[in-house]
């Protein structure tokens, strides 16, 4: 695939195929930031995010129907700010944490 090819997919991708999960997911964003300190998950270890994440789908797993969507949600919006906090630290320092 060439780059302006998975450019153009990855647009898609955002923008149609997976826009109502990713608006999903800033609707936790929002509601974090009125909840917490800014930019407080970027302070939590590895293993805080990946107990939180695991709660979420434990949860899912034992209800899983529409109106616990609320969990997948919030799992998926850890995994994406575990990523994030990684990729902001060098990687000698993530690989410790």
């Amino acid at each position: 695939m060439e780059k302006i090819e998975a450019q153009e997919y990855a647009q898609k991708l955002l923008s149609v195929t997976f826009r109502e999960a990713i608006q999903e997911m800033l609707k936790v964003m929002i509601e974090g930031k009125e909840k917490y300190k800014k930019d407080d998950w970027e302070t939590r270890s590895v293993d805080h995010h990946l107990e939180h994440i695991r709660a979420h789908l434990d949860s899912y797993d034992k209800n899983r129907d529409f109106k616990h969507l609320y969990d997948l949600t919030h799992a998926m919006t850890r995994c994406m700010m575990l990523t994030q906090a990684l990729i902001n630290k060098s990687p000698n320092e993530y690989m410790r944490t």
